[in-house]
């Protein structure tokens, strides 16, 4: 299952949507951010010599880890998983419904659905990540 969003994902966004995005986004240990310089992906992990943060490009985080403070985190974007854009997506909305539609006489392949009522219009994606990731868009 497709658990992050994609770089050219991310760079659907305006500059505009882009900032809004770095200013919602707490960076965590764990998360996967692009720097503004390169699409080169890197995974926070946490540096416990001074409490802050080491980045680590992903998947061989041994080649090239550095310590970086928040300022350095200030100049990347996060690649955001499923569970930080639902996180996203409950700050703006009391509910955020999802729903999975199988294949059948309606549907021809499995595809989700997000929304924020009942009968509420929703945002579809392949997968559930996609699906989010079309709501998370409306937010920024």
């Amino acid at each position: 299952m497709k658990q992050h969003i994609t770089v050219e994902q991310l760079n659907e966004l305006t500059d505009e949507q882009k900032n809004k995005l770095r200013q919602l986004w707490k960076p965590q240990e764990g998360d996967f951010i692009i720097s503004d310089k390169d699409d080169r992906i890197r995974i926070i992990g946490k540096d416990n010599r001074n409490n802050g943060f080491a980045i680590g490009l992903f998947p061989y985080c041994d080649d090239e880890i550095h310590a970086c403070n928040t300022e350095r985190l200030d100049k990347c974007f996060p690649l955001l998983s499923i569970g930080r854009m639902i996180e996203l997506l409950e700050s703006e909305y009391q509910t955020v419904h999802t729903s999975k539609h199988i294949p059948d006489g309606m549907f021809k392949t499995t595809v989700y659905k997000v929304f924020f009522k009942k009968d509420g219009c929703g945002f579809w994606g392949e997968t559930l990540c996609d699906a989010l990731w079309e709501a998370v868009k409306t937010i920024l």
